[in-house]
């Protein structure tokens, strides 16, 4: 006997009993569905392993789908109630707002061109300050004048004190005099 004789035998050994009579007959065939049906076993383990990713998977898909649906009208239900919410004469008041614009555009023009007049009259100051280091022998003399004008006013306080003096002098005499006098 040959292996393969040998092995046909073990396979008839392990036959379950009740098979169909073309099936013991044929150790071939025998060897054959025994391949089906392991290969039919361990696709049924397989497809049971990719149910539970791929039948979650449709429901979180499903699920997506949903919430997608709903963000999308959420947002066409917004866009309608702003577009109701507009002014009407929103028109008019773009026109009166583009006139606004121009004026402060020939505003903002001429302000411009008069901030460069007085960056023109700034540079000439500027040039003119250059003079102002000659103030030093100006400054004496309005120290000078400072000093005076304080000694006159020492000098009329002490005027002022003289015809105070003079006048408590006179006017006791002169009280006494007026009771002469006629007028």
């Amino acid at each position: 006997m040959d292996s393969e004789d040998l092995k046909d035998r073990a396979v008839i050994s392990d036959l379950p009993e009740g098979l169909p009579k073309e099936t013991e007959d044929n150790p071939k065939q025998r060897a054959s569905d025994d391949h089906f049906e392991r290969f039919l076993s361990v696709f049924e383990r397989s497809a049971r392993r990719w149910e539970m990713i791929v039948y979650p998977s449709m429901f979180a898909f499903i699920l997506l789908a949903g919430y997608g649906f709903f963000l999308i009208y959420s947002l066409t239900n917004d866009i309608k109630n702003i577009a109701r919410s507009m002014d009407p004469d929103m028109g008019l008041h773009m026109s009166s707002f583009d006139q606004s614009m121009q004026s402060i555009k020939s505003n903002v023009g001429n302000m411009t061109s008069r901030v460069e007049d007085m960056s023109s009259e700034m540079n000439s100051i500027s040039k003119k300050m250059n003079n102002l280091s000659n103030m030093e022998p100006i400054q004496f003399q309005i120290a000078k004048i400072n000093q005076s004008v304080g000694l006159m006013s020492v000098n009329f306080d002490l005027m002022r004190r003289n015809m105070a003096t003079m006048n408590r002098n006179i006017s006791k005499p002169m009280s006494m005099m007026n009771s002469f006098m006629p007028w």
